[in-house]
């Protein structure tokens, strides 16, 4: 059960950290260029306006809204982009701090001098038997 919370969980986060990527990459050019080739054209002096540009300007204020809502969308994934990136570096922190209370340097200290008495004491060992060897 905690499996499929977790995946669930964890499949969710990194679904909306593409969403909220995607929107922080969008640039001005992006949004401002939006459906130029739906916008109506605009004739010059003496011409016709095209029969296309009825539907033109139907959909104008629809482009607009939309080039609104990515600006926004853009606002957006810039906050909580900026704010992925505080939870990264407290957690870089955290689990620094963590590793930093551990006793590493009396944990090696203990391993080394254990070691290091070990091989002294073989070494005893041996010269013991040795020296009991030749008095035997």
């Amino acid at each position: 059960m905690f499996r499929t919370y977790f995946m669930t969980t964890l499949a969710t986060i990194c679904f909306t950290s593409v969403i909220v990527e995607g929107c922080a990459l969008v640039g001005d050019k992006a949004i401002e260029s939006f459906g130029e080739q739906w916008l109506p054209i605009v004739p010059d002096d003496g011409e016709r306006e095209p029969k296309s540009n009825r539907w033109r300007y139907v959909i104008r204020p629809l482009i607009f809204r939309s080039r609104r809502g990515f600006a926004y969308a853009r606002t957006v994934g810039d906050f909580w982009y900026k704010e992925m990136d505080k939870v990264v570096g407290l957690l870089i922190f955290t689990m620094l701090f963590c590793l930093s209370l551990l006793p590493i340097n009396q944990l090696q200290t203990m391993l080394i001098w254990n070691e290091t008495f070990s091989d002294i004491l073989d070494k005893k060992v041996a010269v013991q038997e040795t020296v009991s060897e030749v008095l035997d």
